[in-house]
């Protein structure tokens, strides 16, 4: 972690998943790069604070994957609540469940047991 960034510097902004990566610009700045059409442009500060304040004291209703704390930091923020990281876990279990049923179905074809098996029915249906 640099403590004390120059301009210049690379910044790694740590994930779960990956690391995300910005060049340090100076005076609290980066530079970066975003997926076209999810970056959003802050509210002002003195409304960010005022819905914040607003929330002091009063419960919420947390659910994991539909409003969980980071869409609470970026409803306030940005005035849209977004988690990137729960879009990136249900494509990670979208693409292994994909992965998963592929590789059954190749096993089935290519496995002797199962292919056996299928030979025996077709036998029997004749």
């Amino acid at each position: 972690m640099i403590e004390d960034p120059k301009p210049g510097d690379m910044i790694e902004i740590l994930n779960n998943i990956y690391s995300h990566w910005a060049i340090y610009t100076g005076d609290g700045m980066v530079v970066h790069v975003t997926v076209p059409g999810t970056q959003f442009k802050p509210l002002p500060v003195a409304t960010i604070l005022k819905e914040a304040a607003d929330w002091v004291d009063k419960e919420f209703d947390y659910n994991l994957l539909l409003d969980n704390c980071e869409h609470f930091a970026t409803q306030l923020r940005y005035g849209h609540p977004e988690s990137r990281q729960v879009r990136r876990g249900l494509c990670v279990c979208a693409t292994c469940t994909v992965c998963c049923v592929e590789l059954v179905k190749w096993i089935k074809r290519h496995h002797p047991r199962y292919t056996h098996t299928q030979e025996k029915k077709a036998l029997q249906i004749v």
